[in-house]
């Protein structure tokens, strides 16, 4: 769900070589961009990308004309734009477009309908801001459980993010699990493209 140029759905699809990924995004350019990607990639890996061109908050008729059908998915994964209006925008507008909450009750409205999309057992992946748990938690009440928080920061700083996981259906109670520290290691294994440790599922 906001899927940008693709770098999390292409990483994820070359990572999982049995997934099938539908890219979703609304932005004219980003989506200029995401197709001309899909179209190069090489084969196999071409045939299990797909995009949909669609504004996620738009109503059920409009995501299923797009190809995203309720409970039709094993995983949903997304960045949402989650700086506040009120705060620091980018001068470029597209950017601040992708990156901003237009209103304080945007970010519930996306959870919402990422539940929606999952099967029962599906699971959610979502990056965030400390401070948008409280919203994200209400809106995954009776919809999303077993729900994790990573909380992830700098070295010798406070949590500047949060990955939070949880489960289409589950009953299974909230879980913080140990913070994960982006040090020099964790760079330069970022760098590499390794896959970096992260207990987000356990």
């Amino acid at each position: 769900m906001g899927a940008g140029t693709g770098a999390v759905g292409f990483a994820s699809a070359l990572r999982a070589p049995a997934l099938h990924v539908v890219l979703a995004e609304r932005e004219p350019t980003l989506l200029h961009l995401l197709r001309r990607s899909v179209d190069t990639a090489p084969e196999p890996l071409g045939a299990r990308l797909s995009v949909a061109e669609i504004d996620l908050l738009s109503r059920r008729p409009e995501r299923e004309e797009a190809g995203l059908c309720d409970g039709a998915f094993d995983w949903v994964v997304t960045n949402p734009p989650f700086h506040p209006a009120n705060g620091r925008l980018s001068p470029d507008a597209m950017r601040a477009r992708a990156l901003t909450m237009p209103d304080p009750a945007f970010l519930s409205r996306w959870v919402a309908v990422a539940a929606t999309l999952l099967r029962s057992g599906g699971r959610f992946i979502a990056l965030g801001r400390p401070e948008n748990l409280p919203v994200v938690l209400a809106a995954a009440d009776n919809r999303l459980g077993s729900m994790a928080i990573l909380p992830i920061h700098n070295e010798g700083r406070r949590a500047h993010r949060v990955l939070v996981t949880a489960v289409r259906g589950s009953r299974a109670p909230l879980r913080i699990l140990p913070s994960f520290q982006l040090d020099d290691s964790a760079r330069r294994q970022l760098s590499a493209g390794d896959a970096l440790p992260v207990p987000v599922l356990e």
